[in-house]
């Protein structure tokens, strides 16, 4: 069984990254501080104690827990130019490093961690948990009562169709005979019969807070209606995953339902999204829409079909091809 060191400091800020940037002979660090964190290494090193205190360093490690609840300090050298510390300064101040070595040749040198203090390590299991299920997804762009008209009689051209992607509103699970959950590649028994329980019961709780929406009976105004573009894709299969620290346990999954009315229909779409003690499975990968439709849709729920047309090509470039 594969495991790791689970590490938590005692002390506060007592967990430090050092990034080092170097350009020729200058060098910066960025020196990150967590308040407080747990983090998960392979091995634990032996401490180094100097001056009293004890120290280990890491290479590489994973955060359990807050991972984003860190501070950083900016450390210039001496050896900095003065033109190039109101760069750094600047691009630091806006969050945005990463410009540093694409525009003005900085690279990493090196990045190290640092604990110091006493913690606390407790060695855990490690268990690979997969999701397998269909998935829905739903776009909508809202547009013009001209854009609508253009559309429906014109078409709409491949790379507007293309962008509608952008405009995805829903893209999660759905429960049916095919969803099953894997713990380290083996199916988890019975998996379909507990789930639908625990489902079910999620799907209660969410009835409760959010009851159906009252169809209204009036008849809109053409003066009052909208208009979008409205997709659909159903993917067949689909994967999400979660590693986990311990023994699996049932009963610590967590199902949250959402409904989604599509715009003009009022058609429901039901989905899920998992999650094991608080943590949700991220999806991972999936094999494409094995069907989807697109329609122009106005508020009072008319649907009309759309043509997209050829992508265009660029007539130079395929002449000297």
């Amino acid at each position: 069984m594969v495991t790791k060191y689970l590490v938590e400091p005692k002390k506060k800020n007592a967990l430090t990254r050092e990034v080092v940037y170097k350009k020729g002979k200058q060098s910066f660090a960025i020196i990150s501080t967590w308040d407080t964190c747990k983090i998960l290494v392979n091995e634990m090193p032996k401490p180094k104690i100097s001056n009293s205190v004890k120290t280990i360093k890491f290479k590489d490690l994973d955060f359990h827990e807050n991972a984003y609840g860190y501070k950083d300090k900016l450390v210039l050298s001496e050896n900095c130019k003065d033109s190039d510390i109101k760069i750094i300064r600047k691009h630091f101040k806006e969050g945005q490093l990463y410009s540093l070595e694409y525009d003005y040749d900085w690279k990493i040198s090196k990045t190290n961690f640092a604990l110091m203090g006493d913690y606390d390590a407790l060695e855990v299991p490690v268990h690979y948990l997969e999701l397998f299920a269909s998935e829905v997804e739903l776009m909508e762009k809202r547009i013009t009562k001209e854009g609508f008209e253009q559309y429906k009689n014109e078409g709409m051209s491949y790379e507007e169709f293309s962008d509608l992607s952008d405009d995805t509103e829903v893209s999660a699970p759905i429960f049916d005979e095919l969803t099953t959950l894997s713990v380290d590649d083996v199916e988890v028994a019975d998996f379909q019969k507990q789930f639908n329980v625990l489902y079910q019961k999620a799907l209660s709780e969410h009835n409760k807070k959010h009851p159906s929406p009252k169809k209204s009976s009036k008849v809109p105004k053409k003066s009052e209606l909208s208009y979008a573009v409205v997709g659909e894709r159903w993917i067949k299969r689909s994967w999400h995953d979660l590693t986990i620290y311990e023994e699996f346990d049932f009963s610590k999954l967590e199902i949250q339902i959402s409904k989604d009315y599509a715009f003009g229909t009022g058609e429901v779409f039901e989905t899920f999204t998992l999650s094991y003690k608080g943590k949700e499975f991220e999806f991972r990968d999936g094999f494409g829409a094995n069907y989807e439709q697109f329609n122009l849709i106005s508020s009072d729920g008319k649907r009309y079909e759309f043509e997209v047309l050829d992508e265009e090509y660029d007539e130079d470039n395929e002449d000297e091809k």
